[in-house]
């Protein structure tokens, strides 16, 4: 018996579930670094930097460069796109609970399903029309009585930043399931890290820069939550 078949059918779904449980815990993350004083474009930029260097290794050896040299145009077009995702996001959850950041995201996936029919023109079954109906009914349920941040509910900006971020996010998720180019997966995400990286470093003179870096350069915890986000969740 192959490895392939003595592997489980719910492998997959394991795996996309752990994807997600990872992803989901890097909201609380960025709450954590952005509540220690860490600036929000130093934070992206800091974590997609270590991204970029963890995923060298992973980079086909033998013809790297030119893999490279192959994606960098289609990688940075969906790079920008994540780009503007996460800064929405990032300063949306200035506004909003860690929690509320997180459903919205959820918001992804009714987006992406309404751009792959609007746009790309793929068929929508009633099934998914009911689906994406429950998906936003709850979405609005969770957003019920925000008001402002310091009574530890979400502001309606930040919501909207959320939403914006969400719209990004869909809109990368279109782009890659078309401008992807098969074999070369590895190197088109890594000019997407690096799109961001570079963007995001761009930002952070011009957006206060570092920030009190004595404050939170030696808080064990921000340097626990980068190493997650950058190594783990990116």
């Amino acid at each position: 018996m192959s490895r392939a078949d003595a592997r489980s059918p719910l492998m997959p779904q394991l795996l996309m579930l752990a994807m997600i449980a990872i992803w989901g815990a890097s909201f609380a993350a960025i709450k954590a670094a952005l509540n220690a004083s860490v600036p929000e474009m130093a934070l992206i930029a800091g974590r997609f930097w270590l991204a970029i260097v963890a995923m060298l290794p992973f980079l086909p050896s033998g013809y790297r460069l030119a893999s490279l040299a192959a994606t960098w145009r289609r990688g940075c077009i969906t790079g920008f796109a994540l780009l503007m995702g996460y800064l929405l996001q990032t300063y949306g959850m200035q506004e909003t609970t860690s929690s509320v950041g997180s459903f919205m995201t959820g918001l992804i996936v009714l987006l992406v399903a309404l751009g792959a029919r609007f746009v790309f023109g793929e068929r929508m079954p009633r099934a998914k029309v009911l689906g994406l109906a429950l998906g936003f009914c709850g979405l609005c349920m969770i957003c019920l009585g925000a008001t402002n941040n310091e009574t530890g509910t979400s502001s309606l900006r930040g919501i909207l930043l959320q939403v914006g971020s969400s719209t990004c996010y869909a809109a990368h998720v279109l782009l890659i399931s078309r401008l992807s180019p098969r074999g070369k997966a590895t190197a088109f995400c890594w000019w997407q890290l690096a799109v961001v990286a570079v963007g995001a470093s761009c930002l952070v003179p011009v957006t206060g820069g570092l920030g009190p870096i004595e404050t939170y350069i030696q808080n064990p915890t921000v340097w626990l939550n980068l190493a997650y986000l950058g190594l783990l969740a990116t």
